[in-house]
């Protein structure tokens, strides 16, 4: 997955993993499978990566 050698590698920095993590967790409610099913993929690896939000959302 190309997305998570970019995040490993810094290319996306940390401002952006961030709002991409909350995009991601959106998706937990999204209709489609598709959406609900990548979003703990790509959270993982953000989390992976140490960034992370302990916050529960509003």
């Amino acid at each position: 997955m190309v997305l998570r050698t970019w995040i490993r590698r810094d290319v996306i920095d940390k401002p952006l993993r961030a709002r991409l993590g909350a995009v991601m967790a959106d998706r937990f409610d999204d209709p489609e499978i598709q959406a609900r099913t990548f979003a703990p993929l790509v959270l993982d690896v953000i989390v992976g990566r140490g960034d992370f939000d302990p916050a529960p959302p509003p």
